[in-house]
């Protein structure tokens, strides 16, 4: 009864989990990175360390585009996500593993409605999506997200497809003839179903904030 528009799940790897940490950007900007030049795994501490030496700071597009841009990210086994760690500390800094090479790649904004999504993920650009939480996003029960309100706490996904219903009867939020947008979150892969849930378009448009594509240098 799902339709996929579109669908780069199988590009990709399992998604990961970001802990207690405020890493989010990081992680869908990696993503995407590496859907980009079918490279990686790319390290997403060092992209989230070299966020915090640029203007904006860590945890926000400003900084992080600048540091892809810069500095690019190496491979993750040169620096491997840390589940727990002090980003405030002063010893939080790349380990003497980190050699390079380093991937670069700009970033450029691009629009969160469902037929944008579709020609960024078309032209084989990973859209990442900021978003606002709803209470809804939070259970993504039955790995699917329908509208609940405009939310609150940023966050960030990546969007790995579009699928449509077609089925003849709702099923709970969802409708016939309507598109889904599939998201890849950071939150392990307990969340919604492997890590990845639909979102409604009523919901999206509700909760959404900005989108961005990521383009190799």
């Amino acid at each position: 009864m799902l339709t996929w528009m579109v669908d780069r799940r199988a590009r990709l790897s399992p998604a990961g989990d970001q802990g207690g940490r405020l890493t989010c950007l990081s992680w869908s900007i990696t993503a995407a990175h590496e859907f980009t030049v079918s490279d990686g795994p790319f390290s997403v501490e060092y992209l989230h360390w070299g966020s915090g030496q640029y203007p904006g700071g860590r945890g926000t597009v400003l900084a992080a585009a600048e540091a892809l841009r810069s500095d690019g990210q190496p491979e993750n086994d040169q620096w491997p996500y840390m589940d727990v760690n002090d980003d405030a500390h002063p010893g939080y800094l790349p380990p003497s593993t980190v050699t390079g090479p380093f991937s670069k790649a700009t970033v450029r904004l691009s629009g969160v409605d469902v037929d944008n999504l579709i020609r960024d993920l078309a032209s084989d650009r990973l859209p990442v999506i900021a978003l606002r939480v709803t209470d809804a996003f939070l259970a993504a029960t039955g790995g699917v997200i329908g509208p609940d309100g405009r939310g609150a706490d940023g966050h960030a996904v990546a969007a790995v497809g579009v699928a449509q219903y077609t089925g003849l009867q709702d099923l709970g939020v969802v409708h016939h003839n309507d598109r889904l947008v599939c998201l890849r979150n950071s939150w392990g892969q307990g969340w919604g179903v492997d890590g990845h849930a639909l979102i409604t378009e009523a919901a999206l448009a509700e909760c959404a904030i900005g989108s961005f594509v990521i383009d190799p240098i």
